[in-house]
C-alpha cells in the first residue's frame, strides 16, 4: 500500500490542460525571456511572461520574483534559493485558486465540451469525464449523483437561455467539480 500524495505543481498544470485538449506538446521555439524588451531585472516590460501559454509547464520560465501563479501556489521550488526538497502544503488557497480562476474554468469548459462530443447519451459522457480525469470509470453511485446534479443544475438556470446553452453550462460545471476535486490533484 502506498500513502497518497499530491501531484507536482507542473503535473496538476499539465493534466488539466491534457484533460481539456489544449495541451501543447511540441516545444517552444525559444524561452519567453526571449522575447522581453529589456533585460530581466533592469527595466524589463514582464507582462509577457504572465500570459496564459498552453504548453508544458517544464519549458515556463522561472525568473526570479516571476514565478507563474499556479506554480507559487502549488508549492514549486523557489528559483531564489537552493532547494534539495519541495515542500508539499495543502493550504486553502490551492483549493481556492482550483474553484475560482478563470484558467480553471476555462479547462472545464474545454472539458465539457470534449465530453459532450465524445458519446450521444449522459451515462457513457459522465463515464469519459471520470476516465479523463481520474483514469477510471465512475461507478453506480458516481453515476447516479452526476446525473442527478446535472438535471438539478440546468433546472436551475434561466429558463430564457436556449436548452444547449444550458445543458453545456452543467456539463462545465460538472467538469470543474472533477479537476477541483481532490482525486484529481493526489495519486493514490
Amino acid at each position: 500500500r502506498m500513502s497518497r500524495r499530491r501531484l507536482d505543481a507542473e503535473a496538476i498544470r499539465d493534466a488539466m490542460l491534457a484533460v481539456s485538449g489544449k495541451l501543447d506538446l511540441q516545444r517552444p521555439a525559444g524561452s519567453l525571456t526571449q522575447q522581453l524588451d529589456g533585460e530581466v531585472g533592469r527595466r524589463a516590460k514582464t507582462d509577457g511572461l504572465k500570459k496564459e501559454v498552453t504548453f508544458r509547464s517544464a519549458y515556463l520560465p522561472l525568473v526570479r520574483g516571476l514565478v507563474p501563479e499556479f506554480l507559487g501556489i502549488f508549492d514549486v521550488a523557489d528559483p531564489e534559493l537552493v532547494v534539495g526538497q519541495r515542500d508539499v502544503t495543502p493550504v486553502a488557497t490551492q483549493a481556492l485558486y482550483m474553484m475560482n480562476r478563470p484558467f480553471v474554468h476555462d479547462q472545464a469548459a474545454e472539458m465539457a465540451k470534449r465530453t459532450v462530443a465524445s458519446a450521444s447519451t449522459d451515462p457513457a459522457r459522465i463515464d469519459y469525464a471520470f476516465r479523463l480525469a481520474f483514469g477510471r470509470s465512475a461507478d453506480a453511485k458516481e453515476q447516479e449523483v452526476s446525473l442527478a446534479f446535472l438535471a438539478e443544475y440546468e433546472s436551475s438556470l434561466d429558463a430564457t437561455k436556449p436548452s444547449p446553452d444550458r445543458r453545456q453550462q452543467a456539463w462545465t460545471k460538472l467538469c470543474h467539480s472533477l479537476l477541483a476535486s481532490g482525486e484529481f490533484r493526489y495519486t493514490y
